[in-house]
């Protein structure tokens, strides 16, 4: 079952952890920050466009998924931070510590992706995904009930609504606009990797 067993590299539909671990770390969306040539122990990052915008702020560099800018937000806040985000809003396989994460360099199943992404629009709580709604034996006694999940809060609900603003821009005038949908609100972020192997788009 490709939506819950397949582990496939989420690529930029990764980067909404990283900013919103970034937000809760201080920053905001004005926040701004180098979209300039960076290289590290060896390692050049480039934008999937080969250019560089200069120094943006955070509302800007998500909503053209720049590359360079997320690899300092993980620079800034530290990879175990970042990790530790990610665990808590439902991601559960291992993540390597390594900066190339800032990419989405990680293997990880559609639907927890899907369960992560429900945390920003639940204003930071994260309510666990489940197929079972409740399990009743022959007499009709409750053996499980998950129709009243408990929340748990990851990120603060400024961080996750200013979430939602930066990805609904995205989709209005982002890399998402064939996501747009008249009359409906829509937020949320693309992702590919080499060869468009894989493309997402989350929200």
């Amino acid at each position: 079952n490709r939506a819950w067993q397949a582990r496939r590299q989420p690529g930029s539909s990764f980067k909404p952890i990283i900013y919103a671990t970034a937000l809760e770390c201080g920053l905001t969306p004005d926040s701004v920050v180098p979209d300039s040539p960076l290289t590290v122990d060896g390692w050049t990052p480039k934008n999937s466009d080969g250019r560089y915008m200069g120094s943006i702020p955070l509302s800007t560099a998500l909503q053209h998924s720049r590359n360079v800018v997320s690899v300092r937000l993980v620079q800034m806040v530290g990879i175990k931070r970042i990790v530790d985000f990610a665990h808590q809003c439902g991601i559960i396989e291992e993540l390597p510590e390594f900066l190339s994460l800032s990419l989405g360099s990680c293997e990880v199943p559609p639907l927890q992706m899907a369960g992560a992404y429900t945390v920003f629009p639940n204003a930071g709580l994260k309510i666990p995904v489940s197929p079972i709604k409740m399990i009743k034996d022959a007499e009709g006694r409750i053996v499980e009930d998950n129709t009243v999940p408990a929340a748990k809060e990851v990120f603060s609900e400024p961080t996750a609504a200013n979430m939602v603003d930066m990805m609904t821009r995205v989709v209005s005038a982002g890399t998402a606009t064939n996501a747009y949908m008249e009359n409906h609100e829509v937020a949320g972020k693309t992702g590919t990797t080499d060869s468009f192997r894989d493309a997402w788009f989350n929200g």
